[in-house]
């Protein structure tokens, strides 16, 4: 990362990840360990049941907890509301981008924008990130909770417990997490960083 804001801003959610967890381990901060797991993402040692997942777009980040199972989250942020297209060629199969063809311009744009959150949740959940033909994963509908799909590569980690729950979705930002079992409840906190962190970025 070539921005000292960029560095700021991934050591600054690596506190709040600290924090965030210590408040499960009811550890500091300090003393919560993090491990690099397979593919880059973040594990905790000292906590093998805890699943954790956090993304961020912008200057916004989101972090998911769960236990007992596989999570990834997304979150995708426009500041000033202004979505640009995104290349759905790359990322949606044939059937998904047919159906964006038949809404107009700016549905069509915020749709692709949920799809590409809840597939790379999925893909973090999963655990290997873009390394798979993003494309093969299908996403049944564009509902609150749609269906997830696999194919080719992914087929290894196909079961229809797959759950995919948009948690933001307004006009400057999308974010959504997915897990490998039905998603019975989801509670949602906002949350401000400390002073010691916001004043950091």
């Amino acid at each position: 990362m070539h921005r000292e804001q960029d560095r700021r801003r991934v050591a600054i959610r690596r506190a709040i990840l600290r924090r965030l967890l210590g408040g499960y381990l009811d550890l500091p901060a300090r003393d919560v360990p993090l491990a690099v797991g397979a593919n880059g993402k973040p594990i905790c040692p000292a906590a093998p049941r805890l699943a954790f997942n956090c993304s961020s777009s912008n200057g916004v980040a989101v972090y998911a907890f769960a236990s007992d199972c596989a999570l990834g989250v997304d979150v995708e942020h426009r500041p000033d509301g202004t979505w640009e297209e995104f290349p759905v060629a790359r990322y949606l199969s044939g059937p998904e981008r047919e159906r964006l063809r038949d809404l107009p311009g700016e549905i069509a744009i915020r749709n692709a924008a949920r799809a590409w959150a809840a597939k790379e949740a999925v893909a973090k959940a999963v655990g290997v990130g873009l390394s798979l033909p993003i494309r093969e994963l299908e996403l049944d509908g564009d509902s609150t909770s749609p269906r997830v799909t696999m194919a080719g590569g992914w087929l290894p980690h196909a079961s229809p417990d797959w759950s995919v729950r948009f948690v933001a979705d307004d006009d400057h930002r999308v974010a959504a997490i997915a897990c490998d079992s039905p998603i019975a409840r989801v509670v949602e906190s906002e949350w401000t960083p400390a002073p010691d962190l916001a004043s950091a970025g």
